[in-house]
């Protein structure tokens, strides 16, 4: 009998590990960009998201905020196995390297350059866009990064810098071609 009892709890405790992980995806509640050259505009309402740099130095930074949707799901950093987002780049003006950084906390939808919205250099994923199209980046370390920092219902952020001198636009949540999607999954 305690054999049956012993086979019992392993099966519930495999279960409720079975139950817990799973593969989840979200949407930006929030996708803007700002731009240097206009410090006090806000850009939400556009469906292209742009992302520039001369030089080697920002003129355009494009956010996206998500909401904490980890409670119930991911208790520690430990139990995300991989995340990524998928973004579709619309317009190529220049073809180069674009870099995901996090950012703690939400940007609201009337964020201007002039707020200067400081993001994390340390946690970050470097891609390279080259035309038109969907790709896929690595947000493992940003997405471990928001259950680290960020309690049940904080929002974070997902910035996009540009390179070198790179200019690309993005589809945004308000573009038919849809905008981006962050997916995780978890042990």
């Amino acid at each position: 009998m305690r054999h049956l009892y012993a086979f019992m709890a392993l099966a519930v405790l495999l279960g409720t590990a079975a139950a817990a992980s799973g593969h989840f995806s979200v949407v930006p509640f929030i996708d803007t960009y700002v731009d240097k050259n206009s410090p006090d505009s806000s850009f939400s309402e556009n469906d292209t998201l742009w992302v520039t740099s001369t030089n080697n130095a920002p003129v355009q930074e494009a956010f996206m905020t998500f909401k904490n949707t980890f409670e119930g799901v991911a208790s520690s950093p430990q139990t995300i196995e991989s995340a990524t987002m998928v973004i579709n780049a619309t317009e190529v003006k220049k073809p180069g390297t674009i870099t995901a950084y996090f950012l703690h906390g939400a940007v609201t939808d009337s964020i201007t350059w002039s707020d200067n919205q400081t993001y994390d250099k340390s946690t970050m994923s470097t891609f390279d866009i080259t035309k038109p199209g969907k790709y896929t980046i690595d947000a493992t370390s940003m997405v471990k990064r928001a259950i680290q920092v960020c309690e049940s219902g904080c929002p974070y952020s997902i910035v996009l810098v540009a390179n070198d001198s790179a200019s690309v636009g993005f589809a945004s949540n308000e573009n038919p071609k849809m905008g981006a999607v962050l997916t995780f999954n978890t042990f």
